[in-house]
């Protein structure tokens, strides 16, 4: 399947930009917002920093690979706090803190000894992956216990929802990705980095959404 270069250039452009639009939004409805959504805001700009780094390098070809590990360690770190928040300060510690430790031990070993932080670290975002979506999964567990369900703020479902769909998109991504750098297949991580950037678009517009609905809970949506 092949791609213009022209058309991944816009998409990837679009998806740079579309971080835009929730960062506007939590700006609108930043007063009263409760602390989940002021970690979702920190990310979105942690990540709207590191796309102006990575631009920067690409544009002069300079290397990205530690601009990118770096960037996936602290969105697990505020992913992290994210679902801590909402979810694991009072139910299925176990899990929290099970799925950390797998992460970071699986990060230090692959930094020592396999893939170095100048390195895209594909093996540690796999990992990653894997233990965000348990933590998705979790809440999606526990969502409908009544006191839960009640006391959610409804930003918090779109959240998850955004997060869920772009960690499940990328999952493969970062499943093959060591296997199209070694192969050197330039047309295929094209169209395999093209769907990336429309997935985080997808991430970027539920996020914005999520902002939105500050204030409202869960079960306001059914009514």
């Amino acid at each position: 399947m092949e791609l213009d270069q022209q058309v991944v250039e816009i998409i990837r452009r679009a998806s740079g930009y579309s971080i835009i639009v929730p960062l506007l939004v939590y700006l609108y409805k930043a007063r009263g917002a409760p602390k989940q959504n002021h970690i979702i805001a920190g990310l979105l700009m942690l990540s709207a920093v590191c796309d102006i780094i990575g631009d920067y390098l690409f544009r002069n070809k300079l290397p990205t690979a530690t601009l990118s590990n770096t960037y996936y360690f602290f969105l697990f770190v505020f992913l992290c706090w994210f679902y801590y928040e909402i979810l694991f300060r009072n139910e299925a510690k176990g899990v929290f803190y099970t799925g950390v430790a797998i992460y970071l031990i699986s990060f230090l070993v692959i930094t020592l000894f396999v893939q170095g932080i100048d390195q895209n670290q594909s093996y540690s975002w796999f990992i990653l992956d894997l233990v965000i979506l348990l933590f998705v999964f979790t809440y999606g567990k526990y969502l409908f216990k009544a006191d839960l369900f009640d006391s959610n703020n409804a930003s918090t479902l779109y959240f998850t929802i955004g997060i869920g769909i772009y960690f499940s998109m990328t999952l493969w991504i970062f499943a093959i990705n060591q296997y199209l750098l070694d192969k050197d297949n330039l047309e295929a991580s094209r169209v395999v980095w093209a769907f990336h950037n429309i997935n985080n678009i997808t991430k970027n517009l539920l996020f914005a959404k999520g902002l939105s609905l500050t204030g409202k809970k869960i079960i306001d949506l059914l009514k």
